[in-house]
């Protein structure tokens, strides 16, 4: 949001090549800062993508 006005929260959706769900997450931060919650969204996406075994992102 323009100049984070509020709380920051960041989330995500994983989906096969057919746009089927394969899990979500979704994570409120105590940070009002956009760009942060971006960054930490990009990491989580990355670190559950692994755990899973997911290797085409």
């Amino acid at each position: 949001a323009k100049g984070s006005p509020g709380l920051a929260d960041y989330g995500g959706i994983f989906r096969d090549h057919c746009a089927n769900i394969l899990g979500c997450f979704a994570f409120n931060i105590a940070i009002k800062n956009a760009q942060f919650a971006k960054l930490l969204a990009a990491t989580k996406v990355v670190e559950i993508a692994h755990a899973k075994g997911w290797n085409y992102l």
